[in-house]
C-alpha cells in the first residue's frame, strides 16, 4: 500500500533551517495485518482508514477519492496475500 501526503511536514536540517517536505508511506501488503474503517463522530463524512501491521504499528489514512472503494480493494489485496502466504 502506498500513499502520499497531500501536505507537507516541517523538519530541521542539518544546518538548523526548517524545510517542508512532502512525504510518502509504503507498507507491504505481506506486512498488514489488518485493515479497519472509521469516521470522525463530530464530522460523519471524515472517513479514515486504520492499516495495522504485523508488528503493530497502526497508520491513519484518509482523503481517498472514493473511500469506499478503496477499502475494499485493500481488504481484497490483504486476503489474497494472506492466502498465498498460507499456500
Amino acid at each position: 500500500m502506498d500513499n502520499s501526503s497531500e501536505r507537507s511536514i516541517k523538519l530541521s536540517s542539518p544546518n538548523g533551517e526548517l524545510v517542508r517536505i512532502h512525504y510518502k508511506v509504503s507498507i507491504p501488503l505481506r506486512k498488514i495485518k489488518r485493515a479497519n474503517q472509521s469516521r470522525n463522530v463530530k464530522n460523519p463524512s471524515q472517513k479514515y482508514m486504520e492499516i495495522v501491521t504485523v508488528d503493530n504499528f497502526n497508520f491513519w489514512f484518509m482523503g481517498f477519492l472514493n473511500y469506499q472503494k478503496a477499502f475494499s480493494y485493500l481488504q481484497q489485496a490483504i486476503s489474497e496475500v494472506k492466502n498465498t502466504l498460507q499456500n
